[in-house]
């Protein structure tokens, strides 16, 4: 089944990129998994209960409203912890583990100039089309549902002349 990933972040960020998940997923029959990343300050915790943060009622009430979104929608959305020293890396490995098509990942604002993009680009070079950052609209479709396939294979990518 494919496999759309969606970073747990800033709640209105998070609810945005549910909706816009469900939306292609239903479109595509694909499932949604929302990863809540948990810090870790030591790699020794790593996997271990030691460094898991139970989720506070206020997750707990997000999470409820994204399952609600999702039963509206009609997609199978699931919610898996994962522990991180790196969120970049964890990110990384949660594509690779789960198997995403896409993922919605968050890339918060930073103090130090042009850091938001360089993470942004970092990222994008090593899931490609995958990464959705909700930075940029996501493109409608002229005809049928925007699907997975449409975001990670545009109809018209490669057939444009470069820009000069």
């Amino acid at each position: 089944m494919k496999t759309i990933l969606v970073q747990f972040a800033e709640a209105r960020w998070t609810s945005e990129a549910i909706t816009q998940a469900c939306i292609v997923a239903r479109n595509s029959q694909a499932r949604v998994i929302v990863l809540r990343l948990i810090p870790v300050p030591h790699p020794g915790y790593l996997g271990t209960d030691i460094g898991y943060l139970p989720t506070t009622p206020r997750e707990y009430r997000r999470l409820d409203e994204y399952r609600a979104t999702a039963e509206d929608y009609g997609v199978n959305l699931t919610i898996e912890a994962m522990h991180f020293i790196s969120s970049f890396d964890a990110l990384l490995q949660a594509v690779e583990h789960f198997g995403a098509e896409i993922v919605f990942a968050h890339f918060p604002r930073s103090w130090i100039p042009y850091w938001q993009r360089f993470q942004v680009w970092r990222a994008g070079q090593f899931l490609g089309s995958k990464l959705v950052t909700l930075d940029q609209p996501m493109p409608v479709p002229k005809e049928g549902p925007l699907t997975i396939e449409m975001i990670t294979h545009p109809p018209l990518a490669g057939s444009l002349p470069p820009v000069r």
